[in-house]
């Protein structure tokens, strides 16, 4: 629930759009937080941003993870 007034020439809003692949592909970077789409998107070698706010949280009270987050990302 961004409000990206200001930005319509440099963000859109695809949060509605159904085929997450095929924004890959128009993408210039990625921006993720623990999802696994960072390993679809890495096959195509650019940039990936990752915005962990509440790595805290997920770590040790939700999921976890299977990687070392801090290290191997």
């Amino acid at each position: 629930a961004l409000d990206l007034a200001g930005y319509e020439d440099f963000a859109i809003d695809v949060s509605d759009y159904d085929d997450v692949s095929e924004l890959f592909l128009i993408s210039d970077a990625l921006i993720t937080d623990y999802s696994s789409v960072m390993f679809d998107y890495g096959i195509l070698k650019r940039p990936q941003f990752f915005f962990a706010y509440d790595i805290e949280k997920y770590d040790k009270g939700l999921r976890g993870f299977y990687m070392n987050y801090k290290s191997d990302l």
